[in-house]
């Protein structure tokens, strides 16, 4: 049995958390359930995100909290036990080689799975229209932050913020905001290292310039 594990770089998960329950996704609606019901682990940070008296940076504090406490430590855990084991049958994606180039990170992903070479454009051409889509383009809808910080306008599919698809000083503003808090940037440094990311000039842990790459 083949094993498939995707990360993604921690602070552009904050970003997209945020900006997915700020939406209400996960909080009050989503597209593929007509019966939502609200998990009881997501009630505190959606009570702190559709408030729109929360301010930009307690509300990306406060979901940094959250990725650091309830999603990275078992992203952690299975990049490590994948890289330890040097298993042959299994396969850790990043998110951002869907962003950046879909199409080869697909087909990376289809041979692989041992999809017949013959049958790899076809499986391109289906998953255009499902996978890719959601992957690197992020951009079927858009829904505002809230009054809090309506400037934001995140595009989205499925309610995943894809950062790269934010205006360029949006983008910027918000690394800032999460990088002067030096704790969480730190934090948040360590684990994308562990994950294999090059930080380099992106953390600049609570100086008042940052050096974000756009």
């Amino acid at each position: 049995m083949a094993l498939v594990f995707m990360i993604r770089e921690p602070t552009s998960t904050v970003i997209s958390t945020y900006g997915y329950h700020r939406a209400g996704y996960e909080c009050t609606r989503e597209k593929w359930s007509p019966k939502f019901a609200l998990p009881r682990e997501l009630r505190p940070i959606c009570d702190v995100l559709l408030n729109n008296r929360t301010r930009l940076n307690v509300g990306l504090f406060y979901t940094a909290e959250f990725v650091l406490q309830g999603v990275l430590p078992l992203e952690l855990e299975v990049f490590s036990a994948i890289a330890r084991a040097r298993r042959p049958d299994a396969l850790c994606l990043r998110m951002e080689d869907f962003q950046t180039d879909s199409r080869s990170a697909a087909s990376a992903l289809l041979h692989f799975l041992g999809v017949p070479q013959p049958q790899i454009a076809a499986s391109l051409k289906i998953m255009s229209g499902v996978l890719l889509p959601m992957s690197s383009a992020h951009t079927t809808s858009s829904h505002e932050l809230g009054a809090a910080n309506s400037s934001l306008n995140l595009s989205q599919t499925n309610g995943h913020v894809n950062p790269s698809n934010l205006a360029a000083n949006d983008v910027r503003n918000m690394w800032r905001v999460l990088h002067s808090n030096s704790t969480l940037c730190n934090a948040l440094a360590s684990a994308a290292t562990a994950l294999g990311y090059d930080v380099g000039s992106r953390y600049y842990c609570g100086r008042s310039s940052l050096g974000i790459a756009s």
